[in-house]
Order: C-alpha cells, then sequence, then structure tokens
C-alpha cells in the first residue's frame, strides 16, 4: 500500500515539476521587456544610456527601430566595451552579463534569446534546492517538497522569465549554502574550497550576496557558541579567500563610488510605513499566492497573513523537530538577509525593502522550512499536512496561469503600463511620439519601442530642450512622459494646447491640439 502511495507521490511531484518548467516557458517573448531588461541589453551589447541619449535624442524623427538597435550585439561593439561599459555600473558584479553576451552570440539578442539564459538556469534551482535539502535534513521527501513548492512559486516563476541576474544568483545562492554545510558536517577543505568559490560567484553576481555571507557568519558564530573554534576559523579563511578574490571588483566599487551612489539614490527615497508594510506583505504572498495585481490589493492582507501563518508554524516545527545545527541556518537564512533590508528603511528612510526580488534568500529559507514541516515523517498518513501540500500546489498554479497569461506584471515596476500605452499609439493612422530623457526615460521609451508598430516614428529631445513641431505629414501628434515644465513650454512655443488621452495608465500620453505650427522640426 505504502509503495502504491510512494508511486503516486513521485508522479505528482513529476507532474507539478513539469508544470513549473512549462510556466518558466510560456510566452516569454510576450511579456513587456522592461526597464532593467532593456539595460541588461544596452550594457551587454556594448553601450551605455549617455550614448543613446547623444546619438537619439537629438529632436529628430526617428523609428522605433532605430531605438532597438541598441539592444542587439554587432560588429561594432566587442567584448571590450561591454566590459568597460560593466565597469562604469559597480552596483551591478558582471558574471550574469558576461554570461548573457556568451549567451546572445551563439544565440541572437531577441527578446526569446535574452530571457531563455535565465529560464534556463531556472532550471537548476531543482537540483540545487533539493542537494541543500539533503545536507540539511538527509530526507529526500523534504527535497523533493521543496522542488516542487520553487516550481509552481509566482514569485520564482516571474523572476525566471527576466533577462536580469536574480534565477542565476537562486542557484547559486543554494549551492553556496549545500557547499557551506557539507562543509561544516564533512570537515574537509576540499569542501570549504568548493564553498569559498560558490560565495565568490555569488559576489559576482550581486552586491546583495554580502547579507547571505552576513547570515552565514552568524550562524557560525551561534554554532560555535561564540568561541573560537576550528569550525570558526574555518568558515572565516574561506569566506576570507572569497572577499580577497572578489577585491577587484571591490576597488572597481572604491573608484566609481560616487556613481554607484548616483545610481543607487533612488533606493534612499523614504516610503510611507504603510506603503512599506503592503511591500513587505507582497513579498510574504508572492512565495505561494499572486493572482491579478488588482486582485491582490485587495486580498493582500489575508494572503500574507495565510503565508505568515504557514511560516511561523513551520519554524516553530524546524525549531521542535531538528537539532540547532539545523533550525539556526534555516532562521539565520531567512530573518538576516530580510532584515539587512528592513532595518535600514525603518531608522534611516529608504525603500530597498519594498524591492521583492531582494528577498529571495529570506524566500528560500521560508520554502525550506514549509517543506520540512509538510516532509517530515509519516507525511501520507497526516491528513492536515498532505492536504495543505495540495493546497499550495493548487493555489501556485492557479496563480501561474493567470500571470502567463498577461503581458505585465506587478515585477515590471518601470514600464507596468506600456503595453496599454503602446496599444493606444499603435490605434492612430501615423503618429508622432514625443519624449524626452527626463528621468529614467531613456529605459523605458526603449521598452515602449519594442510595442510600437512600424507606422509609429518619435521625435526624442533631452529634458532642456523644446521642439517646434507641425502635424503636417501625421495623423496625430502625442507627448509622452515630459515634466510638466516643458509641457507648459511646448504649449507655448507651438502655440497649442494639449489634452490627456483618457485611460488608467502611468506615465500620461497626451494629444496635441495645434492652432499654428511650421513645416520643419528644428
Amino acid at each position: 500500500m505504502l509503495n502504491a502511495k510512494r508511486r503516486s507521490w513521485l508522479i505528482l511531484c513529476a507532474i507539478v515539476l513539469v508544470i513549473g518548467i512549462f510556466f518558466r516557458c510560456y510566452n516569454i517573448d510576450k511579456k513587456v521587456y522592461w526597464h532593467d531588461e532593456v539595460y541588461t541589453s544596452i550594457r551587454v551589447s556594448g553601450y551605455n544610456g549617455q550614448e543613446i541619449v547623444e546619438n537619439i535624442f537629438r529632436g529628430k524623427i526617428i523609428q522605433p527601430q532605430d531605438l532597438l538597435k541598441y539592444q542587439k550585439i554587432t560588429s561594432e561593439k566587442t567584448w571590450k566595451d561591454t566590459f568597460n561599459k560593466l565597469l562604469e555600473h559597480p552596483e551591478h558584479p558582471p558574471l550574469f552579463y558576461l554570461l548573457s553576451r556568451g549567451w546572445q552570440e551563439i544565440f541572437g539578442s531577441s527578446v526569446l534569446s535574452s530571457r531563455s539564459l535565465s529560464v534556463v538556469i531556472s532550471f537548476l534551482v531543482f537540483p540545487a534546492i533539493f542537494w541543500l535539502c539533503w545536507e540539511l535534513f538527509n530526507s529526500a521527501n523534504v527535497g523533493l517538497i521543496a522542488m516542487v513548492l520553487v516550481a509552481v512559486s509566482p514569485v520564482h516563476v516571474l523572476y525566471a522569465q527576466e533577462a536580469r541576474e536574480y534565477s542565476l544568483w537562486t542557484v547559486v545562492i543554494l549551492v553556496c549554502s549545500a557547499s557551506f554545510i557539507k562543509a561544516i558536517k564533512s570537515k574537509k577543505k576540499l569542501w570549504y574550497f568548493f564553498y569559498s568559490l560558490s560565495l565568490i560567484l555569488n559576489f559576482y553576481i550581486s552586491l546583495l550576496s554580502i547579507l547571505v555571507a552576513f547570515s552565514q557568519t552568524v550562524y557560525l558564530f551561534l554554532l560555535s557558541q561564540f568561541r573560537i573554534t576550528k569550525l570558526l576559523v574555518n568558515g572565516l579563511l574561506f569566506q576570507l579567500l572569497a572577499v580577497i578574490v572578489f577585491s577587484p571588483w571591490l576597488l572597481v566599487i572604491y573608484q566609481n563610488y560616487s556613481i554607484l551612489q548616483s545610481k543607487t539614490s533612488w533606493t534612499n527615497i523614504s516610503k510611507p510605513l504603510i506603503q512599506l508594510i503592503v511591500s513587505w506583505s507582497l513579498h510574504l504572498s508572492s512565495i505561494a499566492i499572486d493572482f491579478h495585481p488588482l486582485i491582490n490589493l485587495l486580498i493582500l492582507p489575508i494572503t500574507a497573513t495565510v503565508v505568515l501563518i504557514f511560516t511561523i508554524i513551520s519554524i516553530v516545527f524546524l525549531y521542535s523537530h531538528t537539532q540547532s545545527r539545523v533550525y539556526l541556518f534555516i532562521i539565520c537564512s531567512i530573518m538576516i538577509p530580510a532584515l539587512g533590508l528592513i532595518i535600514p528603511d525603518l531608522i534611516q528612510g529608504g525603500q530597498k525593502s519594498v524591492i521583492t526580488r531582494y528577498f529571495i534568500p529570506s524566500i528560500l529559507g521560508i520554502q525550506m522550512s514549509i517543506a520540512y514541516w509538510l516532509g517530515k515523517n509519516k507525511f501520507f498518513l497526516n491528513k492536515l499536512r498532505l492536504e495543505n501540500f495540495i493546497l499550495l500546489i493548487m493555489v501556485g498554479i492557479i496563480s501561474c496561469s493567470i500571470s502567463a497569461q498577461e503581458n505585465t506584471w506587478w515585477n515590471k515596476t518601470v514600464g507596468y503600463h506600456n503595453p496599454q500605452i503602446a496599444k493606444i499609439i499603435n490605434l492612430y493612422d501615423k503618429p508622432l511620439v514625443i519624449s524626452s530623457n527626463q528621468d529614467i526615460n531613456v529605459g523605458n521609451i526603449i521598452s515602449l519601442s519594442y510595442l510600437l508598430e512600424d507606422k509609429v516614428r518619435l521625435l526624442l529631445t533631452t529634458s532642456d530642450k523644446i521642439p517646434l513641431v507641425k502635424q503636417d505629414g501625421f495623423s496625430e501628434v502625442l507627448i509622452w512622459n515630459i515634466s510638466e515644465d516643458s509641457l507648459i513650454k511646448f504649449q507655448e512655443k507651438n502655440n497649442c494646447s494639449v489634452s490627456v488621452v483618457e485611460g488608467e495608465y502611468y506615465p500620461r500620453l497626451w494629444l496635441v491640439d495645434f492652432s499654428t505650427s511650421n513645416l520643419e522640426t528644428k
């Protein structure tokens, strides 16, 4: 009887894993290629934003395709150009972008190709989390449950489909953690070297890996009961080795620290406490439940509370049923990266903690804790845990099914409404769209260009220049995402009025009504 149940269980796990793989692959070229992904392609192709402004934002009428050339690898820009541009962005270590360059050299620079690297890497999450669960719990059952939970976890599926470093970071965090636990258990230098290597990779993927390393350091001190032990010394020495190998990029950060501060200054803008709490709730909810954003707003307190209850129950269960070396690792993995983001925002002000992807280390810890609670002992005979497991699978599949059909989602923070804006623009016969390089609009206008039809023309200027235009040759003239001051000056210079094009979207799109105009753009 048990063997039959075991076979059914394995078949169920296999089916859910296949569904998870399907969701990662489905429609990856249909979703909006948003601002951050645009900048992945810009850097991989060997350009930077300033080059695009100098070459394109010159007050000349262009086609959307003229912008998209900066999204493709060409013979004009070499590997050296790519690396040099990465040096100008010390906030993003280079490993993923160099891998992406190599990938696109082979498979091309389409949206499908750019995102497929992240998709393929995301498949490695399954064996990686199984290995970590095996090292922690010595249980294949817990490992399988963790794999299944991750497979249909909405947040993991979302970031698996982005041309960004976060699926790679997820895999390497798991490998680093597994090798760390293996090294502690075996006490063999080979595993400590492997741990150090994986920690180096972590550092070269994301600067937030310092939180992962710090959580492991705290774990070593707790396990050693704050005494100088061989375990503590070995762990710290191999962490130091990782830092030494990472020191070339630390030098890049030091030499370009003002650039790093400028590029990350947006994270220092304070948010109201209620907005922070809503964001933290989304982080929790999206682990298992993520319906349409409009529905999320209504049910977020409930869904976040449900996941929080699951988390608390699982941690208490973990504490009661495992040795300190196990529950301390999970608790450190959850709490320290999360508090490292939340506490500075509460004390100093900022919004680092509103970004869900920054919480990936904590999310993985929560999922492993829940997997242990669900899979520990007599799993098939415990009706409550079996029902909760099926419930988590079902809401995960429903969530992924909903987001899979959409062309945008909440993680596309800049450019969320671009599909709707492009749809409006494309309705006109031959529109001219005017915009500028204000704020972060360079990446956003390129994102929009992916969605515009060939009949659309663009007139892009720098924010300090107001163009003189005429409607001749165009069915409509539209203005998109310029400052209020520039909008007023445009109306004065062109002797025209503007009206907002109706719709619930942002940034605003304005329709120009001319009274007089001149033939050419100046």
